[in-house]
């Protein structure tokens, strides 16, 4: 990730949980912007409970339909050797179009 290199330190703190979050937020918005996440995209039924079940949140499916996507950042402790380090674990859901996989059509001459 780019923010590893660019900063000496990301902090396990709220404050490092908003830079990873920004840094996100400018590749989603490519992904907005090239088609690759799909905004206003209708959820089935599995799909709604699928998200809220991975995010622990009954309304995030509405962000992901609306707004094509939710994202989140935890920051989470892990032991390495004895000595506790910070990792940060984010999870994207996004929506993406179907697409067609076929044309079918009739030409009748008369």
């Amino acid at each position: 990730m780019n923010l590893l290199l660019a900063l000496s330190q990301v902090p396990a703190n709220a404050a490092g949980q908003v830079q990873i979050l920004s840094t996100l937020q400018s590749i989603i918005n490519q992904a907005l912007f090239n088609g690759t996440i799909s905004v206003g995209k209708t959820l089935s039924i599995d799909q709604q409970l699928y998200i809220g079940q991975i995010t622990g949140s009954p309304t995030a499916w509405k962000q992901v339909q609306n707004i094509g996507y939710w994202v989140n950042v935890v920051i989470e402790p892990y032991v390495v050797d004895g000595v506790t380090e910070y990792k940060a674990v984010y999870t994207l859901i996004y929506s993406k179009d179907d697409d067609i996989r076929l044309i079918q059509g009739s030409d009748i001459l008369i």
